[in-house]
């Protein structure tokens, strides 16, 4: 089992943990996942990825990250996406809110043009977010 870990140096706490260990697709294969809280603006999904299986020329990808608010729509915009190599890392915006102990769904949609009309595959990886509740309080988190 992970446990949280506090860098003072970036005012960050990390509570990774990918709740069904690696997946792996036709294209992708996960590897790190789960969620960063900074002291000053949140939580945010940190997800890591690695290429398997070259991508088709004028790919796109579309992330869709699980909304910790009951009944709202998935969040499918990126705060920070990385490509580099084979690895591909990605960052979800701030969320709003989180419910603790629970286990949230990140799939990515690979289309084989950018306009998104050819799906040619889906990786879907399920991550836990799990922190005691005093850290939350401590660190002015808000619950959904």
């Amino acid at each position: 089992m992970s446990r949280p870990v506090y860098n003072k140096s970036f005012k960050f706490v990390a509570a990774l943990r990918a709740s069904t260990g690696p997946v792996e697709s036709e294209y992708l294969l996960s590897t790190g996942g789960g969620f960063l809280i900074t002291k000053d603006q949140g939580v945010f999904y940190g997800m890591n990825f690695s290429i398997i299986k070259e991508l088709p020329v004028g790919y796109n990808l579309r992330f869709s990250f699980e909304n910790p608010r009951e009944k709202s729509p998935d969040i499918v915009e990126t705060q920070k996406l990385v490509i580099n190599g084979n690895e591909i890392l990605v960052q979800s915006p701030y969320l709003e809110c989180i419910r603790n102990r629970k286990k949230y769904k990140v799939v990515i949609d690979i289309y084989g043009d950018e306009s998104e009309s050819l799906k040619i595959s889906t990786h879907t990886q399920k991550v836990e977010f799990n922190v005691p509740d005093n850290l939350l309080q401590q660190l002015g988190i808000e619950t959904c």
